[in-house]
């Protein structure tokens, strides 16, 4: 028997070389043809001065009903998905890999993609709360976190997904919110191919990759104790 809890929210991430002097326009129209047109909500091309941080997205596309968001930087991309877009099989992420594979064409063309990364938020709901449930399963009984109003662990474990050389973060946290009597758990876990070993993902590696980390990402859902 595992935790009872929800995918909340799901990140998949790429990062790159550096897209350079890229038309944003004609790139934002190939990265909605390669959704499928899900991004069918209004683009956003963001002229951006050139002392800005990199990082800072230059285009962001999104869907009409706000569950999927794409924001592309000139070294990094993040495609955000929430329910009912996101969808899930028991605690196994149920990825839109055509879709994904689809935006990495598409980048490829203009970068080389040497990092990816999957990082998924679940959220559940434990009888004892979630400072409770993470003092009692998570940390040595000690004076120190009885009775803590809240509590947070962090597990980083050195994996390989798909044969490429990752981090695994496994993030707890309780919640405290207005409108429950007992404070929430999330469950933040982190994939990402290690940044000392970057490669080139192309559209079947980076598929590998996305598909093994869901894997993983299930096993750590239903190892959680109960």
């Amino acid at each position: 028997m595992s935790l009872a809890c929800g995918a909340v929210q799901v990140q998949s991430s790429w990062f790159l070389n550096g897209l350079g002097s890229v038309d944003r326009l004609e790139l934002a129209k190939k990265l909605t043809e390669a959704s499928q047109n899900a991004f069918d909500g209004d683009p956003a091309i963001i002229p951006l001065p050139n002392e800005v941080p990199i990082e800072a997205p230059i285009i962001i596309l999104k869907s009409k009903d706000d569950t999927l968001q794409l924001n592309v930087a000139h070294t990094r991309v993040d495609f955000f998905s929430k329910p009912p877009a996101l969808r899930t099989e028991g605690h196994q992420l149920l990825l839109p890999l055509d879709k994904l594979g689809a935006i990495v064409d598409v980048l490829s063309l203009s970068s080389v993609v040497l990092r990816q990364a999957i990082i998924s938020l679940w959220a559940s709901q434990p009888s004892e709360g979630g400072a409770a449930y993470i003092s009692r399963y998570y940390l040595q009984p000690d004076s120190l976190v009885t009775n803590a109003a809240s509590a947070e662990v962090h597990l980083l474990h050195k994996v390989h997904v798909a044969n490429i050389a990752s981090n695994r973060w496994t993030r707890l946290r309780s919640l405290s919110t207005s409108d429950s009597k007992d404070d929430l758990l999330t469950i933040l876990i982190d994939i990402n191919s290690v940044p000392a070993k970057t490669q080139t993902f192309d559209r079947r590696t980076s598929s590998e990759f996305l598909g093994a980390a869901a894997d993983h990402t299930r096993n750590v859902i239903e190892g959680l104790k109960c």
